[in-house]
């Protein structure tokens, strides 16, 4: 990077920055004169983050902070003040926006002769993440159906807009579903309906939220390509389907990619947290696990290739879940085994990561910044690596020393699927009910002295309910 004066290039937003290099806007104006940028980013963190330092010279101080509310000559510019705590900074990486956000962070120092300033902060979706909800306490309105809806409501109150990448459709309607209260954090509350729906949920370039499913890697064959990626070109005159075969759409990394654009690749491989075989029991009913008939048996599930692992590593998980009231335990046993093969395949998809430091800022098959959550095939050879795998994070950084580079971790799309959960709706039968008026009671309306304004529950015990032990 050219070591030159800070500098304020117009006033006006640029969304088209003027060069390829890393471009930041602060306040609506292009600063230079870094040492060095970060921008952190991945599925599982949000906001993403970023970190900047900043070159002092001789004379210079970080204390203007009223730096862009006065008008400055900028021949006559000689201060640092600029990077003030909660500015809105716009990050172009390549001329395209990789990270809108606030600055929370300034630390400024001097050791061995240089006198730098560092400055990080997050995306201008933190106060979501942050922030206690303003909404009231209760129930989500009835009119939220879906992901979308739940999230809209929940952010909009911060001005965060919302992407919905899934087709929209949701296990049953979210309206009365969860309850709110003055402690509810907003993103906490939508990320767990995105969890119970099996969808991911993080924040873009532009500082929105993004309902996601994980991602997998599109087929080749669509409208202008076949199953081997070649390209159509048109039809002969007999009326055959000619095909470029020298122009092909690839999204897989080969032998030849890793060599001209990747400095460096890691395959990680381990057997730990993984078991052969993992079990569940459900002691409805409390007290030692495993002594007595009243626990429902759940298949257990294998671990993907369980032949990598030694005999005997097996894992056995004790559920307290309550007995269903109606005695039909198909739902129960259901949800117990969706969340061991949950484990299972989580655990497996762990076990298996990527680490790749990359040249430059773009993907070589999308020819765009790098993503996370973008699925791509790998067919090496050293290492050798054959299979699908997720982006899980994305660290791009520049200096002095290393130049454009971008540290990506990539890992088995069956690690990010969601963990399964129960949500409760709003209990049935917990609403007084109206019996008709008699003269016993002054012709006033009362409730149910059987059911005592309780659960209205059967209050026969189930088959397999323990017997009282003093009988």
């Amino acid at each position: 990077m050219a070591e030159t004066t800070v500098t304020v290039i117009g006033t006006k937003l640029n969304r088209t920055p003027p060069t390829d290099d890393v471009t930041v806007y602060v306040d609506n104006k292009i600063v230079s004169r870094f040492e060095n940028v970060s921008i952190s980013k991945a599925i599982d963190l949000c906001p993403m983050t970023f970190n900047m330092s900043y070159g002092l010279k001789d004379g210079e101080t970080g204390d203007a902070l009223d730096f862009f509310s006065t008008d400055v000559d900028e021949d006559s510019i000689n201060s640092s003040g600029l990077l003030v705590k909660g500015q809105k900074v716009e990050i172009y990486l390549m001329k395209q926006k990789v990270l809108t956000g606030y600055i929370e962070n300034a630390v400024e120092s001097y050791s061995h002769g240089e006198h730098i300033l560092s400055i990080s902060g997050r995306s201008i979706v933190s106060p979501i993440v942050d922030c206690t909800t303003d909404k009231p306490s209760g129930w989500s309105p009835d009119s939220t159906s879906n992901l979308s809806d739940v999230a809209n409501y929940m952010f909009n109150g911060r001005g965060i807009k919302v992407v919905d990448k899934t087709d929209g459709s949701v296990k049953f309607k979210f309206g009365l579903i969860g309850q709110i209260d003055l402690t509810t954090k907003p993103f906490d509350y939508v990320s767990t309906l995105c969890q119970y729906e099996g969808k991911l949920l993080y924040d873009d370039e532009y500082g929105r939220m993004v309902i996601a499913d994980v991602a997998s890697k599109e087929s080749l064959e669509d409208s202008t390509h076949d199953v081997n990626g070649n390209t159509y070109v048109g039809t002969d005159s007999d009326g055959v389907q000619e095909w470029d075969m020298t122009n092909k759409k690839i999204n897989t990394f080969n032998d030849d990619v890793v060599a001209q654009l990747f400095e460096k690749i890691e395959w990680f491989q381990t057997t730990l947290g993984r078991y052969r075989t993992y079990s569940v029991v459900v002691n409805a009913y409390g007290g030692p696990a495993g002594i007595d008939n009243s626990l429902i048996p759940v298949s257990p599930v294998n671990d993907p290739q369980p032949n990598e692992l030694p005999p005997g590593k097996t894992l056995t998980i004790v559920s307290t879940a309550a007995y269903p009231t109606d005695g039909n335990v198909n739902g129960l046993i259901e949800f117990q085994k969706t969340l061991l093969q949950y484990m299972a395949n989580k655990n497996w998809g762990a076990s298996q990561t990527i680490s790749i430091t990359a040249t430059g800022f773009i993907n070589p098959i999308t020819k765009k910044l790098w993503k996370p959550n973008e699925c791509f095939g790998f067919s090496l050879t050293k290492p050798k690596i054959q299979g699908d795998f997720v982006v899980q994070s994305v660290n791009f950084y520049e200096s002095r020393d290393s130049g454009k580079m971008t540290d990506l971790v990539f890992i088995r799309r069956e690690a990010l699927t969601p963990e399964p959960i129960v949500i409760t709706p709003m209990i049935a039968g917990t609403n007084n009910v109206d019996i008709p008026e008699d003269s016993t009671n002054n012709g006033q309306s009362t409730t149910s002295t059987d059911k005592n304004q309780r659960l209205n529950i059967s209050d026969t015990p189930p088959p397999n309910a323990k017997e009282n032990s003093s009988k």
